[in-house]
Parts: C-alpha cells; structure tokens; sequence
C-alpha cells in the first residue's frame, strides 16, 4: 500500500491540534515547544510547511471508541546531523483528508546521506 505524504500549514496544524485537544484525543502538541524547536533549527514556523506521514487510523480516545482520526508524524527540519525533530498528532480525517499532497515530481528534493 503506498502511503501520500500530505504537507500541513502552521494554520492547518493549529487546527489539527486545537480539535485533537477539544475531541480529547490522546496525542496533541504542546504548540509552544513545537515552534521553539522549530526556530532553533532556525526556520520561522509560521512559514514552514510540515511533511506529514500516516501512521494509522485511530478510533479510540482515552481508551472510549472515537470517531476515526488519522495518527500522523510530523516531520521538521532537518541538518547535517539528519532528522531534527518529529512529533505525533492525532488528526481529524476531515482535516486530514483535506490536506495537500507533496507532489515529488515538481519539487527539488535536498539529501542529507
């Protein structure tokens, strides 16, 4: 099964996480840290986009049944030194679905090994 990275916004990932916290999922950010780690990697969160992966489809909140929700990495910056930073949400799928695909063919892709 191929999996689409999607990419996210500082806005859709406020979103994400300000509904993940009103619908009592298990995994939120704590959006200050996040962007602290972001500027200390020296990119303006603001105006950074996010990779995101799929980990799985989730239905459980505090160990109740949920509506489905799309466990997701968040990828950041990287160095030198290789991956700087991830972080787990859990997304709602219609903020999930809704989001851009990283398209490979059209963009310049940087390795790091």
């Amino acid at each position: 099964m191929k999996h689409e990275i999607k990419v996210m916004t500082a806005a859709d990932l406020e979103e994400a996480n300000k509904k993940a916290i009103e619908l009592n999922f298990n995994r939120t950010l704590n959006m200050e840290k996040f962007y602290e780690s972001v500027r200390a990697y020296g990119f303006e969160p603001e105006n950074a986009r996010y990779p995101v992966f799929p980990l799985i489809l989730h239905e459980h909140a505090n160990g109740e049944y949920t509506e489905p929700h799309m466990r997701i990495e968040i990828i950041g910056p990287y160095n030198e030194l290789g991956l700087v930073m991830k972080a787990v949400l859990d997304c709602p799928m219609d903020l999930y679905s809704q989001l851009s695909v990283y398209d490979y063919d059209t963009s310049k892709l940087h390795s790091i090994n």
